[in-house]
């Protein structure tokens, strides 16, 4: 039988991987159309009474010792099943396309024909896991202009690292890509790699070419477009939440 301190670590790992779930389909869904709002309200709430009910399990665990473990393991582990269970079906209908909303803070290759956990990519608590994190921007782009699923508005994205309060993405863009007029609530960084973006923020026009970075304060709304092939590693800072 799975001890007590084995499950409260594999419990936190996939609790980390919730909230990063979560709190990306939350920056996403803040651009929600307006007849997609209510039911991406229902939604995530639904989200978030599972993370809820399943960090109070966590917490309920913690506080037991092993003898309580010992008697309470398999109802725990029952009702922690039926919690992922009902967070993945929802994330499943999110990820459904039922809701329409358009946010560059979120990693469009999750593919729910994958075999693999729903997805194209490892799970945020794999990909985002360790003290350390060493990126080739070069390597990536390589990586994500192979993968196999056609790009959405003329650009590709990979999220590269989330630890709340910061989102980091790294964009790919064809020729007459954009994305459209949308804002954030944090401070964000446009940072152009390759080619060159022209970004449409708060009245002015900015032609941005590869070596130059756009700071935005949150809130701002803004849109992007290469007028030719381009890449831009963006940055978000999330306000805390009061």
């Amino acid at each position: 039988m799975e001890s007590r301190e084995e499950w409260v670590e594999r419990a936190k790992t996939k609790l980390d991987d919730w909230n990063a779930e979560l709190s990306e389909l939350e920056a996403r869904a803040r651009t929600a159309k307006a007849e997609s709002r209510a039911h991406y309200e229902r939604l995530v709430g639904n989200l978030r009474t599972y993370r809820d009910e399943a960090r109070e399990k966590l917490a309920e665990v913690q506080r037991g010792g092993d003898t309580a473990w010992t008697e309470a393991s398999r109802g725990l582990q029952r009702s922690w099943t039926a919690l992922s269970e009902g967070f993945r079906a929802a994330i499943d209908e999110f990820r459904s396309g039922s809701v329409s909303v358009d946010s560059p803070v979120i990693d469009r290759a999750d593919n729910p024909e994958e075999e693999v956990d729903g997805r194209l990519r490892a799970p945020p608590s794999e990909r985002f896991a360790g003290n350390t994190h060493a990126f080739s921007l070069g390597s990536a782009l390589e990586s994500l202009r192979a993968e196999d699923y056609p790009a959405r508005d003329g650009h590709r994205q990979i999220t590269l690292f989330h630890r709340s309060p910061v989102t980091q993405v790294l964009f790919d863009f064809e020729e007459g890509g954009y994305l459209e007029k949308h804002a954030a609530p944090g401070l964000l960084t446009l940072h152009v790699l390759e080619g060159e973006l022209h970004v449409s923020a708060d009245g002015h026009d900015h032609d941005l070419p590869a070596g130059e970075m756009l700071v935005l304060d949150p809130n701002v709304p803004h849109d992007v477009r290469a007028s030719v092939p381009s890449s831009m590693l963006l940055t978000v800072h999330l306000e805390k939440k009061e």
